[in-house]
Order: C-alpha cells, then structure tokens, then sequence
C-alpha cells in the first residue's frame, strides 16, 4: 500500500505538531497553578521539563533523520504515543493530587519530600515534550530531497513548527483554556495528534488510530450516560453551559433559582442569611473606608451586602471562571444589579489567592465565598499558606471573614486551628449548614457578639482533641470532608475537579 509522502503534509504535520507543544506546555504550566503555590517553581519546572524533553528528543531521533520509509512510521508512532498519553494522563489530571500526596505517610524529611513531589510533575510534564520533539529532526530528515539546499529546507520546517507554537500558545491561552475547558482542550491535542498519524500512515494503522478513538468515545459514552440520572437535581434547566471549570447550571423548582458547577449547588437566588451575615459582620468590624476583597462571586449575595454598606470604600471581587460572572449577571440580577451602580466595585476574572498574591493594594476585609476546600481550585483559599498571605496583605484592622460548609465537628476543628496559626483572634458564627469564621490580626473595636448557639457551639469545638492544621502540602482538612454526602450525591460520584480524600 502507498504510504502518503508529501512535502505539504510534512509541513503540516510539522505545524501541527508545534501547536499541540505548546498546548501542553500552557495547559501544563495552568495545571502547576492549580497545585501549587509557588508560582516561580510551577515554571521553572514546567519549562525546563519541556525544553529537556525536546532537546533529549531531538538529539536521539535526529540519527534517525535520514530518508527513509521507517522514519514515516516513528512519526506517526510518536503522534499516537502522544494521544495516548494524553487520553490516559494528562486528560484525567484529578490524579495529579494523588501522587503528589503519596509521600507524605512517609518518614522522610520535608527537603526529600519537596524533591520526590517536584520530580513526580516533572516527569509528567517531560513525557508529552519528548514524544513531540522527536518528531522535528525526523519530519526535517523527510522534508529534505537536495544536500545542497538542506540549510534552507530545515529552516522552512523549522519555520512552520515555531509557527505552530505561536498559534498554540495564543490560541491555547486566550480561547481553549478559558472557554473551552481544560479536557476539551486536551481532547483537541488527542484528535490533532491521531488526524497526523491517519494523513501519514497505511491502512492498517488508520484502523488502529480509529478503534482507538472510537475506544475513548465510548468510554466517554458511558460517563454521559451515568450523569443523566443525577441531572434532574436540577429542576427546570434555565441555561447549562461548559466551562473551563466544569458544567455550570442554573435550575429553577419552586419558582427559586439555584446555581450549580457540575452537581453541586453553590447558591440560590433566596439568600438563606449566612452569606450575607459574613459580609456584614466582616464591614462592621473593618469600619468605615474599608477597602474590601470579596473571592468568589457566584450568585452574587456576598458581593451584593458588601456593595450595599455603608462601611464599604472600594470592592474587588474575585472570580475564576468567566462563566459564573456571565451566567450570575444575566440569572441572579436581584444580587449583581448592584455591582454595577459604583465606580468602586469592581469585578476581577481571576483566582483569587493568585490576584491578592500580586496585589499591591492593603485591604481592610478580605471574605472568602468559594465552592468548598476539596475542590483543586479553591482548596487552597482554606489552607495556612493562604491564611498568612491575608495577613500580609490586610491593614492593622483587617478581618478575614470565611464562609465554609459545616462538614463535622473534626473539619471545624483543624480550619479553627489553621486559623489560629496566623491570626490572634478567632470567632466562629454556626448556622444550620454552615459556619462563618472570623479571623483578626488585633481585638476589633466593634464588639462581635455571638449567640449562645454559636458561644457553645464554639467551645465544643476548640475542646475537640485534633491538633492537625490544613496546608497547600498536607491537606489535612479533606479527608473530614465527605462532599458526596454534604451535596447529596451518590457515594460513587466523582467530580473532575474533585482532590481524592485522604
């Protein structure tokens, strides 16, 4: 059978290939962000996996560069390598917490632990770049007919692959990641990589690329299948749409609205007081001219009692995803309207740990209104390395003001104490399913009054014999924190951002 050897499809393999290089290395990169903290050693590590992954690749493969048929089929066995890869690892990322958790039940000093952790991510991130760079040297060794314009002909290859990396990382950054999601946007690298291997190969191999894809599809298939029978918590489905973090919802029942990221409901249009007390309580005690961080927007109910104090003097709200500020604009306007009446208020799309990490600004409030702490991109708003970077950044009468599920009393326990590492003073207001926590650098002037639910409440818990407290490494607080049972979900049930519980 004749195996296709153009030099137009080298090329576009070749472009092909350095658009999805990229794509991995920002999908990557974006990935580092969620887990870690440390922005400076997320790239680092990100960039010098890649550039040693190319770099090893190129020169093992490059004495392979010669013309000839068996160079047609390493390509298109890399490019279904590569797939592969991407379908097993990078596509299903939940696992990365696993891993890099795994060492922690060992012992072994913290310096071995840091190195074990940041060698796991960097041999995840190498593989992806070694099975892309081999492809370069053997698609120029192709490409290449006459010794005497070979300077020429490699610059030609070489142009068309930088050109491929320079639309993979523009379209990777501005549109897939944040419209399309982190799976779409590695199920296009999948597709892309099996379309190279079909246009190089024979037969034979197309069928094996296909069964493949088919394979995935229908793995897929059942999963679509599974998540039909838990959609009706939504009631009338207003609007659905995907997100880079998940399927957002917004369901009406009994003529009230409630938003949902996958199967967990976030808010409602009917604000049950706990939110709306958090913001508050958080103004009264910060007094008057309080510049003010609000993260997480959802539905808007925070946002909206801290727009409407008197206390407020500028507000920057922090929200992640495009789509909730979008959808909570246009669903939940009883609650946004007013974010829209003032020059002062402001809304951020960013993860806020990073944005108050960056802030040159000092803030008097910061209330903290997220998903929960076993979700990647929130779970770390709950932890001590947060909690210090808050008290860096607020004014001498600045509170932290935390809004959290009511998980169990061993959960209430290690956040209070995570808390109290770095603030002196710490309050917790008990509602019916949740708690506020407050926490101040000095005794605020305003008195905060609990009620005697919340006073006994409070003290039952600090008697509680857990002494663990939650950080970005050890998240101590999850494995207190059954998410299936708090939503209501089945107990299979496994959300795609969810950190597994420890």
């Amino acid at each position: 059978m004749k195996i296709i050897n153009t030099r137009f499809i080298l090329l576009l393999v070749i472009l092909i290939t350095g658009f999805n290089s990229l794509i991995y290395e920002i999908y990557s990169i974006r990935l580092l962000f969620m887990f870690l903290a440390e922005t400076i050693e997320a790239v680092s590590i990100a960039i010098s996996s890649f550039l040693t992954g190319l770099a090893l690749s190129a020169i093992i493969f490059s004495k392979l560069s010669k013309r000839n048929t068996n160079n047609i089929y390493i390509i298109c066995l890399l490019q279904v390598l590569s797939a592969l890869y991407g379908l097993i690892v990078l596509y299903n990322f939940e696992i990365i917490p696993q891993f890099l958790d795994y060492f922690n039940g060992f012992e072994i000093s913290d310096i071995l632990k840091a190195f074990l952790r940041y060698s796991i991510i960097w041999v995840y991130l190498f593989i992806p770049a070694f099975l892309t760079g081999g492809i370069f040297p053997l698609i120029t060794g192709l490409y290449i007919n006459e010794l005497s314009k070979s300077s020429e002909q490699t610059g030609i290859v070489y142009f068309y692959s930088t050109i491929g990396s320079v639309l993979g990382s523009l379209v990777s950054g501005f549109y897939f990641i944040p419209v399309l999601g982190l799976k779409l946007t590695v199920l296009i690298t999948i597709i892309l990589s099996l379309a190279c291997a079909l246009f190089l190969c024979q037969k034979k191999v197309q069928y094996a690329v296909v069964i493949i894809f088919m394979a995935f599809v229908a793995s897929k298939y059942s999963a679509i299948e599974y998540s039909a029978k838990i959609e009706s918590r939504f009631g009338n489905i207003i609007t659905q749409e995907q997100s880079p973090f998940g399927l957002i919802t917004v369901g009406e029942r009994n003529k009230r609205k409630t938003l949902y990221v996958n199967y967990r409901d976030m808010c409602t249009d009917s604000d049950t007081g706990s939110e709306g007390n958090l913001a508050r309580t958080a103004l009264n005690i910060s007094g008057k001219n309080s510049n003010t961080l609000n993260i997480g927007l959802g539905c808007g109910s925070t946002a909206n009692s801290l727009a409407l104090h008197s206390n407020l003097k500028t507000l920057d709200i922090a929200e992640i995803n495009p789509t909730i500020i979008k959808i909570a604009k246009q669903h939940f306007k009883k609650y946004t309207a007013s974010l829209n009446a003032s020059d002062n208020i402001q809304i951020i799309q960013h993860e806020g740990y990073d944005l108050l990490r960056n802030s040159n600004k000092k803030y008097d409030a910061v209330i903290v209104d997220v998903e929960e702490p076993t979700i990647i991109h929130s779970s770390a708003l709950f932890t001590k390395d947060f909690f210090e970077e808050v008290y860096k950044k607020t004014s001498d009468r600045g509170v932290l003001a935390l809004w959290s599920f009511q998980a169990n009393d061993r959960f209430t326990k290690v956040i209070y104490n995570t808390l109290k590492q770095v603030f002196p003073y710490v309050l917790i207001l008990k509602y019916n399913t949740s708690n506020n926590f407050y926490a101040f650098k000095k005794k605020p002037e305003s008195q905060v009054i609990l009620d005697p639910a919340s006073e006994i409440y409070m003290q039952n818990i600090i008697r509680i014999d857990v002494n663990e407290i939650n950080t970005i490494e050890h998240p101590k607080a999850l494995k207190y924190f059954n998410t299936n049972q708090i939503f209501a979900l089945p107990p299979n049930y496994k959300d795609q951002f969810e950190i597994e519980n420890k």
